[in-house]
């Protein structure tokens, strides 16, 4: 009998939820003896992290059996392979998993971990395999850390034998991340684990002693899709074939209870089909049809674990102007927004901006006629509407705007530009630069009063470019202004007379964090091996040409400039001890800046410097030459050490080194202070270090964009949590609209957590045309009869979360309506 309780007191992850979900997994794998289990956590709960945990108590069970586990693979896509080293090989303070795993009786675990080979492509992989039965497979004592199409048959061929052997090796624990991708055998990933794309050929495909898929949105699958995923879990034949046939009653009467919102919540039709599926989904999946089966949550709960966020993590309001200034306006996310919205004054469109607004209004219904008549396909009208409500910068450059043969284009582009001749700001932009001046101000003031805070960072999000350009010219005047002032003060409370002072200080320790590294290095591999590595660097790097001296010289020179930021000398003056008016000692500066920069150059240059040394006894070349690795490495590192804005742009006009090291400093307490991100900062990538304040400046119709936006911040690994909820601020025009957006993802997202399959998929699409002519007051009653009730919510939501053994179980009953238990 294993003891659960005895093998989880071995770890200890930072969330009470994430244990429950290792304890029901190691429930699962050990007790119940399954092969495999769905992680289905929401984003940011920490399925990486509980992936992990599992991962290592299932080697602590084995350890000094006849079956340790000594071969682990994760499946992941090359995007998301850095993320996945990070969190397995950190050991810098508190993040990554290896501080769960930091004592003795872990060591060789920990150093498993530490030894990730990461294969993205064919080429990688080195050393030589070993022969067990009867099959070449790969060393044990490692973790392999692997691009998912290089696990198929096709995409083996040419390759080095480590990926070759890959699909042969005999695996103690897979971990698939990103699992919903390999569900639809109509793609070529499915092939790792379905080689034939047919549901029988599971069993030909990559397998393990135990498998841990990982997903985020296993309810947005069409139900072929998710028994897919269960088999990818090794769920067995015939509860698969019972969750198949549940799931599939459970959609049906799903969309009977949608079809039926425009009901009141106590009409009969619509009241009997919800208590129909709370029988679904609690006492029997098969509606009778087959004696003996559980209810659909009972079933799912056997093979996949599901935690969900607190809603109480975010706190969320409206944006108001009130007596000339702007003020936020709390609401809870399932509220009838309906009455509130109507009341507030929100942003308001006045003067001149309400005389812009009308006029595309006109300028737009004449597009329509007009392609009417032409037979043509009329103009986007949401599109031409957004670019409006967004800046006037992105309306001048739209579209509709350059068709000079509609009537009233050349009086809309007369308003806008005597607007922008004065230097008239958009409501929106002032709203958000007053909402930003208010955060700046709370967040300084917390800062005087904590020793050892930092400023909490800012989140806005924003889908056109050219209005990301004015959001930034916008922000950073406003930014500056707060900020400035601020680093002035502290510098001077910290004992330098004037920033320059600090920043002398700074250089100084620097210079001699330099000399260390050179002597360190040249230690290691020589003085002609240094002066060669700067040769070769610079035939292979443009970007490194200009630099004179060694590679190590050029690196210290970006590091200067890093570290002359004003919100580097905020963070350098906090972290210095009282001092009575004495300059701080240039020891205890220079332990500050090795701290946070000198010992990660260090281990940065040592990797280059080691990688080019390879070039000097012609090793590898082509796909993996060590010229070409070292230049993504100065690259990167080069990039990050770059002297950044207070406001930075996250968007697809940057190149992805530039973007991944805005990311990377956004995430310590350095510019950018205020990231603007697009769409391609919505998903894939963790802000949430020092972030508390996320801001729509629009919204998206998809409900899943916008969790996906806050989740960015609302996960494992905010150390601003102890300040508070994460504040979500939206920014809508009164009357337009925006007013629409708003109240249509609102009601979709109370249905989005609850529909599955198809029905879920059709929430997540905008109209294609709108009304121009159509108001906020035509479309409040359409798109808000359909609300559902906190009651029928309970009654009919798939609840999958790890039970708490504290807690005496108790049998779920069917539910009526209108009764209270």
């Amino acid at each position: 009998m294993v003891d659960i309780d005895k093998l989880l007191s071995h770890i200890s992850l930072a969330r009470d939820n994430q244990m429950l979900a290792v304890r029901a997994a190691l429930d699962a794998l050990l007790v119940r003896e399954q092969s495999g289990i769905v992680l289905a956590d929401e984003v940011g709960c920490g399925k990486t992290y509980e992936a992990l945990g599992i991962t290592a108590l299932l080697w602590r069970h084995f350890r000094g059996t006849r079956q340790p586990i000594q071969r682990v693979l994760v499946v992941a896509e090359r995007a998301l392979m850095s993320k996945w080293r990070r969190e397995i090989t950190s050991t810098s303070g508190e993040a990554g998993f290896q501080q769960y795993v930091s004592t003795a009786d872990w060591k060789a675990f920990s150093d498993m971990l530490r030894h990730v080979e990461e294969i993205g492509k064919r080429s990688d992989g080195k050393g030589s395999g070993v022969l067990e039965g009867g099959k070449h497979q790969v060393p044990r004592g490692r973790m392999y850390l692997v691009k998912p199409l290089l696990l198929t048959e096709s995409n083996s061929h040419d390759a080095s034998p480590i990926v070759r052997w890959l699909r042969q090796t005999d695996w103690d624990v897979v971990i698939v991340d990103e699992a919903h991708h390999f569900t639809n055998l109509k793609t070529e990933r499915s092939r790792v684990f379905f080689p034939e794309q047919t549901a029988e050929s599971r069993r030909e495909g990559l397998s393990a002693r135990f498998t841990l898929a990982l997903t985020a949105t296993p309810f947005q699958l069409e139900i072929k899709e998710m028994v897919n995923l269960l088999r990818i879990a090794g769920a067995c034949d015939e509860d698969l074939d019972r969750i198949e046939d549940g799931l599939s009653r459970y959609e049906r009467a799903l969309g009977h209870f949608h079809n039926k919102r425009n009901f009141l919540p106590a009409h009969e039709g619509r009241r009997e089909v919800v208590e129909r599926l709370n029988e679904l989904r609690l006492r029997d999946a098969s509606c009778g049809q087959r004696p003996g089966t559980p209810g659909l949550q009972p079933l799912l709960r056997r093979y996949l674990i599901r935690n969900v966020k607190d809603e109480n993590l975010r706190r969320y309001a409206l944006t108001e102007k009130r007596n000339g200034g702007y003020v936020a306006r709390g609401f809870k996310k399932l509220d009838d927004m309906r009455p509130v919205v109507k009341e507030s004054p929100l942003i308001p469109l006045e003067g001149e901006d309400t005389w812009v607004y009308l006029h595309l209004r006109d300028v737009l219904v004449d597009a329509q006629q007009a392609s009417k008549k032409e037979k043509e396909d009329s103009s986007f009208v949401a599109g031409d509407l957004r670019q409006c409500l967004s800046s006037y910068e992105q309306l001048g450059g739209s579209s509709i705007l350059k068709k000079e043969t509609l009537p009233r284009v050349a009086e809309t582009r007369a308003a806008l530009d005597r607007l922008q001749a004065t230097g008239h700001v958009h409501p929106k932009i002032a709203a958000l630069r007053s909402v930003v001046e208010g955060i700046l101000d709370r967040e300084i003031e917390r800062v005087r009063r904590q020793p050892g805070a930092t400023l909490n960072k800012i989140l806005v999000f924003n889908t056109l470019m050219r209005t990301a350009g004015a959001l930034k010219a916008a922000l950073e005047e406003v930014v500056a202004d707060q900020v400035k002032p601020f680093v002035e003060e502290q510098v001077r409370a910290a004992g330098w007379a004037k920033p320059s002072a600090a920043q002398a200080a700074v250089r100084r320790a620097l210079d001699e964090e330099r000399r260390l590294t050179h002597d360190e290095l040249r230690k290691k591999f020589g003085r002609d091996t240094l002066d060669r590595t700067r040769v070769l660097l610079d035939a292979s790097a443009d970007e490194a040409q200009d630099d004179k001296g060694d590679l190590i010289d050029a690196m210290f020179r970006r590091a200067s400039r890093h570290c002359a930021q004003p919100l580097f000398l905020l963070h350098l003056a906090r972290s210095m001890k009282p001092s009575r008016g004495a300059r701080p000692a240039d020891a205890d500066v220079r332990t500050f800046v090795r701290t946070q920069v000198g010992d990660r150059l260090r281990e940065k240059l040592d990797e280059i410097v080691r990688i080019l040394a390879g070039t000097e006894q012609g090793e590898a070349s082509g796909e993996d030459d060590p010229v070409e690795q070292a230049r993504r490495a100065w690259g990167g590192i080069k990039e990050v050490y770059s002297a950044h804005d207070y406001v930075a742009r996250f968007d697809g006009e940057q190149a992805s080194a530039e973007r991944e090291a805005r990311r990377e400093n956004f995430n310590h307490p350095y510019a950018p202070l205020v990231l603007l991100v697009s769409r391609v900062g919505e998903e894939g990538i963790d802000l949430q270090r020092h972030t508390r304040y996320v801001l729509h400046y629009d919204v998206e119709w998809n409900p899943a964009k916008m969790e996906q936006r806050e989740g960015r911040v609302d996960r494992e690994g905010r150390t601003t949590a102890n300040e508070g909820p994460v504040e979500v601020h939206f920014f809508l025009l009164k009357d337009t609209y925006e007013e629409r957006i708003f109240h249509t993802v609102m009601q979709r997202d109370a249905w989005f957590q609850v529909l599955i399959g198809s029905k879920r998929k059709a929430l997540l699409k905008g109209p294609a045309e709108e009304d121009p002519e159509q108001t906020a007051a035509d479309v409040d009653a359409v798109e808000e009869k359909g609300r559902m009730t906190p009651e029928e919510r309970e009654m009919v939501m798939i609840d999958l979360r790890p039970l708490d053994p504290s807690q005496r179980p108790r049998r779920a009953e069917p539910r009526t309506i209108g009764l209270r238990r």
